[in-house]
């Protein structure tokens, strides 16, 4: 009798919490409808009411910790589409690999290129390597994700070399080995860490130099690691892969940054609200409200300013402004998340830098006319190889799948 009604008080419990959950799924939900426009599209409008039926209902995130947990306790590899390699990262179990470099996000890049030649201005694409696929070896025995993004980035980068284009290809410099991998990659997550955008920027540093005729920033002393300091956010962050694993299945990674001894005056500013940071390095390319927030999905964002996409303004561009560079050229940099804490540490080395996520500009806007209208010196584009797939309409890159 006790066990009947043990039982009938926890069905009702689920009962009621499945009923709360849905009434409190229902308002976020039709809001995300309420609030889509026509120009973001279905797809848009899907990604916005699944996010709010995810953050609204009662302990979500609990169950998919739960199941990783489970996953983990049993010895499975697999854990909603995510892998667990043998050095301990999570990575995508498939992946699609297209052919040839006609890809639109390669069409977007000629597409720069041709307006940038137009006007007389050098540009310069950086392509930065996939986890995804790197190095087979990852994979537990009798696994395979099905491709190599990284070989089909670096056909690309061949080709648009063929084509006299200036390239920056890290296709293989950070996933020769499963262990570059670990090092290299945050393991809950399929962006590098920021020690390796960090060498990333201070490599394009050398190339913008020899193309810009700036034979200063070649080995400036900016970019000699010895000049910074690396601080850690010890398991502070969970990732876009982590997130559909749970925190039990493969634990939560470390965030390290890097702030510069030298001295610094600069300033950064999201154009999209006026909103400014000014002072050292630190309280310009470090938001340091992340560091303290409890969000562990959010971290990535400490080095390099993603506090434009968490505001709502249309404009989300970002502008360096570094009042004691030893270079005066304008930068105008086109990135991917990828990117943001690239251009965050090339920022000293340049007197002006202009960031645009073509993923995330409003309507109207497009990269030939800020190109236009912002006159740089240089044009960089930041890729990583899944970007590089992407699409790209009236000038006006589309978010992947996976951005």
């Amino acid at each position: 009798m006790r066990s009947r009604r043990t039982s009938a008080l926890f069905g009702v419990a689920v009962v009621a919490v499945l009923f709360a959950g849905s009434a409190l799924v229902a308002v976020p939900a039709f809001r995300s409808i309420s609030q889509d426009r026509a120009w973001e599209g279905r797809a848009g409008a899907r990604k916005r009411i699944a996010k709010a039926m995810h953050e609204a209902f009662p302990c979500s995130r609990f169950f998919v910790d739960l199941n990783g947990g489970a996953c983990r306790a049993v010895g499975r590899r697999l854990c909603n589409k995510r892998i667990m390699c043998r050095n301990g990262v999570l990575c995508e179990s498939r992946s699609a690999v297209p052919v040839g470099s006609t890809a639109d996000g390669c069409r977007h890049v000629r597409w720069l290129s041709r307006v940038c030649k137009e006007r007389g201005i050098p540009f310069v694409v950086v392509v930065a390597p996939a986890k995804i696929d790197a190095g087979r070896e990852m994979f537990p025995e009798g696994w395979d994700n099905g491709g190599d993004l990284n070989a089909w980035a670096h056909a690309c980068c061949e080709d648009f070399k063929a084509e006299g284009i200036e390239v920056v290809d890290l296709t293989s410099r950070y996933t020769a080995t499963p262990e570059d991998v670990r090092r290299h990659f945050f393991r809950t997550d399929h962006h590098w860490k920021i020690s390796c955008a960090f060498d990333a920027a201070h490599v394009a540093a050398n190339e913008l130099s020899r193309i810009l005729g700036e034979p200063l920033l070649m080995d400036h002393p900016y970019t000699d690691p010895a000049n910074w300091e690396w601080r850690t956010l010890k398991d502070s962050f969970l990732g876009s892969h982590g997130r559909r694993t749970g925190k039990w299945f493969s634990g939560l990674d470390d965030i390290e940054y890097a702030v510069p001894l030298f001295r610094t005056h600069m300033a950064r500013t999201l154009l999209g609200t006026g909103a400014v940071w000014e002072g050292t390095f630190e309280d310009a390319a470090i938001t340091k409200s992340r560091m303290g927030e409890d969000d562990i999905e959010t971290k990535y964002g400490v080095v390099g300013g993603e506090d434009a996409l968490q505001t709502k303004t249309k404009d989300k561009r970002m502008r360096y402004l570094n009042f004691q560079a030893p270079c005066a050229k304008r930068v105008l940099i086109s990135h991917d998340s990828y990117g943001t804490p690239f251009a965050a540490y090339l920022s000293p080395l340049f007197r002006e830098m202009l960031l645009n996520d073509p993923r995330n500009m409003p309507r109207g806007l497009n990269e030939e006319k800020i190109i236009s209208e912002y006159r740089p010196d240089v044009v960089v584009r930041i890729v990583y190889a899944m970007t590089l797939k992407g699409k790209r309409v009236e000038g006006r890159a589309r978010k992947t799948k996976d951005e």
